[in-house]
């Protein structure tokens, strides 16, 4: 892999310098350094923190040349903060973008995945990409809420739980997904927790057991159920028998009133 090309504050970057695999060299650059590393033929994926740029048009002009470019962009940033969240609501209706928040559970290991294939757009991304214009017409808190699970945060038990996060109650959670065109926070949950298991498809020995884990099912049979109500396919079929692009379509469609 080419070097790693980071606009990034001072703690991202230590973060970031700290989590990439052994051999692969972190360079800080400045925006201008990396518009012409890409106008040079740069391949180096880029990572930004979307609420590290003085104005919404820098960050999407930055995103969009290097996807004119073909070069793969990670948003890796806190995104509890609005800020982050609807900055790459905004642009990844355009562009499959990789997020990745700071802080996460098992943060180094999905570094080191996201940026081993990042080449290619991951399922989270293309899902991510499919529900982005449902997602900008959320309320402020929810989106940014939801942006979050799927930049790999904790992902909540139930609804009434995440309704304690953003601070308000169900009803008023399930009248703001269906305002947006999208089912309920459980469906919701249950789609982003398919796709953290698509990740496994590389694995030689592809167990239900692991599927489950890689989710944060409960329970096998959980699992099961979600997947079928989602791809129609048991979870093993699922993972090995559809492409990425196949998977997410299944996925978005779920979410989608």
């Amino acid at each position: 892999m080419s070097d790693v090309l980071a606009l990034l504050p001072d703690t991202s970057l230590r973060r970031l310098s700290l989590s990439v695999p052994v051999g692969i060299a972190v360079a800080r650059v400045t925006i201008v350094q990396a518009e012409r590393a890409l106008a040079a033929g740069s391949r180096a994926p880029l990572v930004v923190d979307p609420a590290g740029f003085h104005g919404d048009d820098i960050f999407s002009a930055l995103v969009g040349a290097a996807t004119r470019a073909g070069v793969g962009v990670l948003a890796y940033s806190h995104f509890s903060t609005p800020l982050a969240a609807r900055r790459v609501v905004d642009v990844v209706h355009v562009t499959a973008l990789e997020i990745l928040g700071m802080g996460v559970p098992d943060e180094a290991r999905l570094l080191d995945l996201t940026l081993a294939n990042i080449a290619q757009p991951s399922v989270n991304a293309l899902v991510f990409q499919g529900i982005a214009r449902n997602l900008k017409q959320l309320h402020v808190a929810l989106q940014t809420a939801l942006v979050g699970l799927l930049a790999y945060a904790s992902i909540p038990e139930s609804t009434a739980a995440l309704a304690r996060c953003v601070g308000v109650d169900q009803s008023t959670l399930r009248r703001w997904m269906r305002d947006a065109g999208l089912h309920g926070c459980d469906r919701f949950m249950s789609g982003v927790r398919l796709t953290r298991t698509y990740s496994e498809r590389s694995c030689r020995d592809v167990s239900v057991n692991k599927l489950a884990a890689a989710g944060g099912f409960r329970s096998i049979r959980t699992l099961e159920n979600r997947c079928r109500q989602f791809t129609l396919l048991s979870p093993r079929e699922a993972v090995k028998a559809l492409t990425a692009e196949q998977y997410a379509e299944r996925i978005i469609r779920g979410l989608l009133l």
